[in-house]
């Protein structure tokens, strides 16, 4: 069925039978429909947001992304449209000098002559930021250990083409969600290690292949939980990254704007055209993608070494192993 084809797990081989009939029961329907609500949803949404997740994080630190053609189209525009504008500063300037009003005329022509020429530049220094820090990000990136619990290699899944990114794509949302191998809440060995009593409402009857609902629903919701929660990670942290991209974007065609309102210090405050505004984004806004990977690499370290995953936590078929690596995620 579809639900083990997902998970591909035993749990489901040891519910109660969906029915009204016989053996079967109402009960045994909604712990089926639990399943399919806490185990089959959010496995096809991790599916979706981690494939999304893997292409945005190779995408937003790839250089060839900010050196595409439109981007020199559109930032040659406004460059053009930038320059009129030192004609109107050169003119407040000259009203200032002319009327005496205050002494910073002859230093706003100063400045004009000065930007004047940079603005030509803006789009190589402000591309010099943002290469700087896809430098940085790429030598976490491609030191973070993506090969998964089951021995699959970097790269193993086609996410993006390396040939246009420029950058070769890895699985980290694979690797990351395997090390926490959430599938142990389905493993059939741990199924076995589960004690059989018939005075208990947990657990398995005596002689019975199937959970008790209660210890089923407890089981699903489990990892339900998990796998809802990496869900929403995995989405938002993709968003951040397409955000990211975008925004540089947008740094960069108006780099020249920019630069100009560096000549004028009641403009250079101006939200993200002023020159202090946009600089303190391009530096935020570009760093940002270096230090997430820097986290990252220390949490896949962290995962490989089996530092919280000592004693009964190591053990992948135990309860206290299932304890163990949901403290890891939480």
């Amino acid at each position: 069925s579809t639900v083990k084809s997902s998970t591909d797990t035993n749990l489901y081989n040891n519910l109660g039978d969906c029915g009204v009939f016989g053996s079967a029961s109402v009960t045994g329907c909604f712990v089926v429909l639990m399943y399919y609500m806490f185990v089959s949803v959010p496995s096809w949404f991790m599916a979706m947001t981690a494939g999304f997740f893997d292409f945005m994080a190779s995408l937003t630190i790839s250089s060839n992304m900010y050196s595409q053609s439109f981007i020199q189209t559109i930032w040659q525009i406004i460059r053009d449209f930038a320059n009129i504008f030192f004609i109107l500063i050169l003119l407040y300037a000259a009203f200032q000098v002319i009327l005496g009003l205050g002494g910073g005329g002859k230093k706003i022509v100063a400045m004009v002559i000065l930007i004047a020429l940079l603005v030509n530049f803006s789009l190589f220094f402000t591309k010099v930021i943002i290469d700087s820090s896809n430098v940085l990000a790429l030598i976490f990136y491609n030191k973070i250990d993506c090969t998964t619990d089951k021995g699959a290699a970097c790269g193993s899944q086609q996410i993006s083409d390396a040939s246009k990114t420029g950058i070769q794509p890895k699985d980290l949302a694979v690797a990351l969600a395997s090390s926490f191998n959430v599938n142990s809440f389905f493993n059939n060995d741990f199924l076995k290690t589960l004690p059989q009593d018939d005075n208990t409402f947990l657990w398995i009857p005596t002689g019975s292949t199937h959970l008790q609902p209660s210890t089923a629903i407890a089981l699903i919701l489990t990892y339900g939980l998990v796998a809802y929660a990496l869900d929403i990670i995995f989405l938002m942290v993709g968003l951040a990254f397409l955000g990211r991209m975008l925004t540089l974007i947008l740094l960069l065609v108006v780099s020249p704007l920019a630069f100009v309102t560096a000549t004028v210090p009641k403009f250079r405050s101006i939200n993200t055209i002023g020159f202090d505004s946009w600089l303190k984004q391009l530096i935020s806004t570009s760093f940002m993608a270096t230090i997430f990977m820097a986290l990252l690499y220390i949490v896949s370290e962290i995962l490989h070494a089996g530092i919280f995953t000592a004693g009964n936590f190591a053990l992948p078929n135990s309860a206290q192993g299932v304890v163990g690596r949901l403290l890891l995620i939480f």
